[in-house]
């Protein structure tokens, strides 16, 4: 049982509704190219907040200040009644252009021990990442963005309600500096409340993004501060159904820094993947996603070093123990996965491993400029994991490697806020 609540939000007094100058994305896509500009939108972006400006050791301690600061002047207000907070989001796919719609509410979901309920990650979590934002949670005391999970809708109950629900005048909109378009309702009809409450009673979550808030905020619900706020045993999410043809996924590609000549490099390569090249980045994106709507497919991975394009396809007969000795059968043929045991098992503990670095990106081009600017370093692309396989994954207990997925686009930070206390 998936257990919902709706809560009174924090939210920026904005009299025009438009808070395309004040919403920021959540703290994980924010360059610090990013910061700066959104900075310079207004003074009041929610950047602020979320991922400060300024040496890192201060920015939960300068996030707190500035948050009590404006809720003193008045820049933030406090809903009257508890809501859950409907969100249409209209944008572009990266690459093709296509246009997407996808709708989800923001609510109050109940905490459960990860991975021991109703609620389902898939992805393993990076513990520097976590002790910086527990840091941030304790020192704030609010969710300033959300997790962001889905649910299965067959009988497409939630989907056939919201279409009626959006015909409603919205609360506030908001476009990002991304293209992202976003329109919020407050939803606080008692019977609507009652539809999605007993709606995810009936479901399980499964986390699509936010693993690493999720488990700080179970941490920080088990602490000694958690105890002391009655809010801390719920946590801010965006949930949508798996059905909407808006919920897009994207991989993430690696850049990878490691003390490996190219002699090596192709040893480990040959002994596992047959190797093709390819003309271009473009060709070996469009190659890789073929590959996968074959019938019979054969993982592969996209290689782009030593200033050429390489398609990568795990041979017929390769030795797979290395793989069925380390990790669940359920993740055998995730690309991630493959790689990761085949080609670049150093990251797993880069700390152990000198020499050996990873970097995530969802952006080929970068990817591929990273690797132009650095010698001795190599990009592997993945091909986009499906839905249905995260699900899988999810439901059986196991995790992925960090970042296997991207899930676009993340709700935006700053258009509700959830406090603890």
């Amino acid at each position: 049982m998936v257990n919902i609540a709706p809560f009174k939000a924090l939210r920026y007094k904005d009299g025009s509704g438009d808070l395309s100058r004040l919403v920021c994305p959540p703290y994980d896509v924010i360059s610090e190219r990013d910061q700066h500009e959104l900075a310079g939108l207004d003074a009041h972006n929610f950047v602020n907040i979320e991922l400060p400006l300024g040496n890192p050791e201060d920015r939960s301690e300068n996030a707190a200040n500035i948050l009590k600061q404006w809720k003193q002047e008045g820049v933030f207000s406090k809903d009257s009644a508890p809501a859950f907070y409907l969100l249409e989001s209209t944008f572009k796919a990266p690459g093709d252009g296509k246009l997407y719609k996808r709708t989800g509410f923001f609510c109050a979901l109940g905490l459960e021990e990860p991975g021991k309920g109703s609620i389902h990650p898939h992805e393993r979590t990076l513990p520097k990442p976590k002790a910086e934002r527990l840091k941030m949670l304790e020192t704030l005391q609010v969710n300033t963005s959300p997790i962001f999970g889905f649910f299965l809708d067959n009988g497409q109950q939630w989907l056939k309600a919201v279409r009626t629900w959006i015909q409603e005048k919205p609360l506030a909109h908001a476009r990002e500096t991304s293209g992202v378009q976003h329109r919020l309702w407050a939803v606080t009809d008692s019977t609507r409340v009652s539809f999605l409450t007993d709606l995810l009673k009936k479901k399980e979550l499964f986390i699509a993004d936010g693993h690493h808030r999720y488990e700080v905020g179970w941490a920080y619900n088990q602490g000694a501060s958690g105890r002391l706020y009655s809010g801390s045993g719920r946590i801010l999410a965006y949930v949508c159904a798996m059905e909407d043809p808006g919920l897009l996924l994207l991989p993430i590609h690696r850049f990878v820094r490691s003390p490996l000549p190219q002699s090596e490099w192709n040893s480990r390569i040959k002994l596992s993947f047959d190797v093709r090249p390819e003309t271009s980045l473009e060709s070996l994106l469009k190659a890789l996603g073929e590959e996968k709507t074959k019938p019979q497919y054969r993982p592969c991975l996209g290689l782009f070093g030593w200033g050429q394009n390489y398609m990568l396809q795990m041979k017929e007969g390769a030795d797979r123990s290395v793989l069925e000795n380390r990790y669940p059968k359920e993740l055998w043929n995730l690309e991630a996965v493959l790689l990761e045991a085949f080609l670049i098992p150093e990251t797993r503990d880069p700390a152990s491993n000198p020499g050996w670095d990873i970097r995530f990106t969802n952006n080929a081009g970068e990817l591929a400029s990273w690797v132009k600017e650095e010698t001795g370093t190599l990009a592997f692309l993945l091909p986009t994991p499906r839905v249905d396989q995260v699900a899988e994954v999810a439901r059986s207990g196991q995790v992925m490697p960090p970042k296997t997925t991207f899930f676009y686009p993340k709700a935006p930070a700053g258009l509700v806020i959830y406090e603890l206390a």
